[in-house]
């Protein structure tokens, strides 16, 4: 059977047991406690880290951004879900 894919009607939830983040000049740093990686994003990673907290739901984390950025809504769909 094949995934489905990801849609902006999904939500999404991140899991403070697994995942810890903190916020460092801007940009946010990223640690999966299970398996020991990090990551850094930049302002616009961070601004969308920051509204999956939030949120949830990837709808709103369009609407944020679309807000925010001046896009094309079809370029930023296509980029938030990839």
């Amino acid at each position: 059977m094949e995934e489905s894919p990801i849609a902006l009607d999904c939500s999404a939830e991140i899991s403070e047991e697994s995942v810890v983040s903190r916020e460092l000049e801007g940009e946010a740093v990223i640690l999966d406690l299970k398996s020991g990686t990090y990551m850094g994003l930049n302002q616009v990673g961070t601004g969308i880290w920051a509204l999956m907290q939030e949120h949830g739901s990837l709808q709103k984390v369009f609407e944020g951004l679309h807000k925010e950025y001046v896009v094309f809504s079809e370029g930023l769909e296509s980029d938030l879900l990839q």
